[in-house]
């Protein structure tokens, strides 16, 4: 029995789900914790049951739409309906509505489906007034410390008290929400974010894996001075001290051929005043690399030339790492079951690891036996309002997800 998704469905309803959004934002803005973020998962549970799902709000806040199968396991699929400032229509959104779109079209279909199937609207994927990020899918694989509950927003309220507010309950979130054993797999469809399928001319990827990344703040500290009367030769200038930091990393990332990707996305300066010598400077560095390998050798090189500051020319310097996630390979069978579905439909694809987090990097810690489909961003772009898929991927995609699906709960014991 041959099973397809509606084309005009999903896109209408990834249209719609767009149109909740903050107007005073630019874009499609749509944070985590808003009065319009509500609005649109009341949309989405509605859109849920009429899909056939039973719809619940888990501990984490995370809307859930559950069929049960005859065996005990369950395929979890789902992404995140939360935005960034400015945001697109199709990042995170578009693995929400493809997931319910399988449930839809299976539901139509009398559930010809062995396994259960849970869709997941995860809470506040992105960044979070509350300062942390995969906040739901944190709450199901039990990455929910009692530090993170108390982190407060602007308004003072804290992490626990926004997941209460938002349907959950954080006094369970001591333990994970979802055990390994219960999860047949998880699959996540999202736009690639990044150029490669479009530069490829190929409308599907399958992704190895999600990069690790770990962040940093260096410090450096010289001697502030009058800019008119303090001779060059004399001066002991810490912002000068910290562009050789930006310089190098950049090109040591660039010699690596690919395989990394390192920014100094902040620079702080004291006193930060046009007629004054820089006396501290402060940065935040980020480096990205699907190999711990290469993680670890830009630790040790990032600690070579910050002490070597210190050591030649006498700057006081300091590094801390601020975050540290490891690199999330996704599961070997579910890659080469995808590429055999993709081959036997003739859709042409290349597998490529995923530059950006996502919510499937807190799911490998509940299951290794994840998999992501990507579909093409238009010039790389995205977290603006000019990320744009074309219909016809984001059709092929959700087409390609159902497939893998139907293919795995055949496959999978």
């Amino acid at each position: 029995m041959a099973i397809h998704i509606d084309p005009d469905r999903v896109w209408q309803h990834l249209m719609r789900l767009s149109e909740f959004r903050d107007a005073s934002s630019p874009g499609w803005t749509r944070r985590a914790f808003t009065p319009e973020y509500q609005a649109a998962r009341q949309w989405l549970k509605d859109l849920m049951t009429s899909a056939g799902l039973e719809v619940t709000w888990d501990p984490g806040a995370n809307l859930v739409g559950s069929h049960t199968g005859s065996v005990p396991t369950r395929f979890v699929v789902g992404s995140h309906s939360d935005t960034v400032i400015g945001a697109g229509r199709f990042d995170g959104m578009l693995g929400v509505i493809a997931a319910i779109e399988c449930a839809h079209v299976l539901h139509e279909n009398g559930w010809p489906f062995r396994h259960g199937l849970h869709v997941y609207d995860f809470l506040a994927e992105e960044p979070s007034p509350y300062g942390v990020s995969t906040v739901g899918s944190r709450a199901v694989s039990g990455h929910l410390p009692p530090n993170l509950l108390s982190l407060r927003n602007s308004r003072g309220e804290t992490l626990a008290e926004g997941i209460r507010g938002a349907g959950g309950d954080p006094a369970v979130l001591s333990k994970p929400l979802l055990a390994g054993d219960d999860i047949a797999a998880y699959l996540e469809l999202h736009i690639e974010q990044g150029p490669s399928l479009e530069s490829h001319k190929l409308p599907l990827g399958i992704v190895t894996g999600i990069v690790g990344i770990r962040r940093y703040r260096v410090m450096i500290e010289g001697s502030p001075g009058h800019a008119g009367t303090t001779p060059m030769g004399a001066r002991h200038d810490a912002l000068v001290a910290a562009s050789t930091i930006v310089t190098q990393v950049h090109q040591w990332a660039a010699k690596q051929v690919g395989n990394i990707a390192a920014t100094v996305g902040q620079i702080e300066i004291q006193p930060n005043a046009l007629n004054v010598i820089p006396g501290t400077s402060t940065l935040g560095i980020e480096v990205r690399a699907l190999d711990a390998d290469h993680l670890d050798r830009f630790t040790s090189f990032l600690g070579d030339i910050v002490s070597s500051l210190k050591t030649h020319h006498d700057y006081e310097t300091s590094i801390f790492e601020t975050t540290r996630e490891n690199p999330a390979l996704m599961d070997t069978a579910i890659r080469r079951t995808m590429g055999e579905v993709f081959r036997h439909q003739g859709w042409e694809h290349i597998e490529l690891p995923s530059w950006a987090g996502h919510d499937a990097v807190q799911m490998t810690h509940v299951s290794s036996r994840c998999g992501m489909i990507f579909v093409p961003s238009r010039g790389g772009l995205s977290h603006c309002p000019e990320e744009w898929t074309e219909p016809r991927d984001v059709a092929l995609g959700a087409q390609a997800l159902l497939q893998s699906i139907l293919r795995l709960d055949r496959d999978i014991n």
